[in-house]
């Protein structure tokens, strides 16, 4: 990848060079041409540029995701929050969150620092939708988090709430079901409120 970009840089930069070093002969015999090869090779030259610098935007995105991504399994306790919620809705035995609340403090803060990329506009739904949803939407959508933690301490968390009114609309626009509707976050008191 490394190689390609180096590639279409240096590509760029010859197809300027080139352009300034033929406006610069074709100047003794016309300036009109001259200054029509000079404008294109410098247009081609700066599309070529900024097709580069999209693409490593987009190659740097797609590498952070994967790393926040496996920041959540570099914790334990993230891991064992999703585990004991997996087994709630897949009606195996299932340990109540209310003797791991350390555990999902830290599952909490992960989410609020997720909440907090696609509030400055660093990561997009659409861009993290698939990869993240479900981790977002199990922990939220849960009634006994809602309860011990989220709505209890409401104002500490509004950003998550603005976040999961944001994430429920792109959803429900893209025709994507909401992951554990029943016990949906929409549903506290004062959700609208606390989405602003």
């Amino acid at each position: 990848m490394k190689k390609h970009s180096n590639a279409i840089l240096i590509i760029s930069t010859s197809l300027i060079v080139l352009g300034v070093i033929i406006g610069s002969f074709l100047t003794e015999y016309s300036n009109t041409i001259s200054t029509i090869v000079t404008t294109v090779t410098a247009i081609i030259g700066a599309v070529a540029l900024w097709i580069q610098f999209k693409k490593d935007k987009q190659i740097n995105e797609a590498s952070f995701i994967v790393e926040f991504y496996q920041s959540f399994y570099e914790q334990e306790s993230n891991v064992k929050v999703l585990n004991e919620l997996d087994k709630k809705y897949s009606e195996e035995k299932y340990t109540s969150l209310k003797t791991m609340s350390a555990d999902v403090l830290n599952y909490l803060t992960w989410i609020r620092t997720l909440c907090d990329l696609i509030d400055r506009k660093v990561l997009s739904y659409e861009s993290i939708d698939e990869i993240y949803s479900y981790k977002f939407f199990m922990i939220l959508n849960n009634k006994e988090v809602q309860d011990m933690e989220i709505h209890k301490y409401a104002n500490l968390y509004k950003l998550i709430y603005k976040t999961h009114n944001g994430w429920t609309k792109y959803r429900k626009k893209k025709g994507l079901a909401i992951l554990m509707a029943d016990e949906d976050l929409s549903l506290v008191e004062g959700y609208e409120d606390l989405c602003k």
